[in-house]
């Protein structure tokens, strides 16, 4: 479960498991427990959540994780530009 993961990297790798098998309501709660912990969620964690949610047909939820970032929340400098 979020509660269990600990740090960054985890964090970072739990959203790339949640990427692969389009899980992106444990990749909402993963982004939600990188706030909790007071972590900026980097580029690729961003994108792994976004591939996570594209993948599950989870468009509203993409668009959320979207909004976040542009509202100036989460850190996007380490994003590729060809992930967006």
């Amino acid at each position: 479960t979020a509660e269990e993961v600990l740090d960054l990297p985890c964090l970072g790798a739990a959203l790339q498991a949640c990427e692969k098998s389009g899980q992106w309501q444990m990749a909402l709660t993963l982004l939600e427990d990188f706030s909790s912990r007071r972590l900026l969620p980097d580029g690729g964690a961003l994108a792994s959540a976004l591939l996570a949610t594209g993948r599950a047909g989870a468009w509203q939820q993409g668009c959320w994780i979207l909004k976040m970032v542009r509202s100036g929340k989460w850190n996007t400098k380490a994003l590729p530009k060809a992930e967006w």
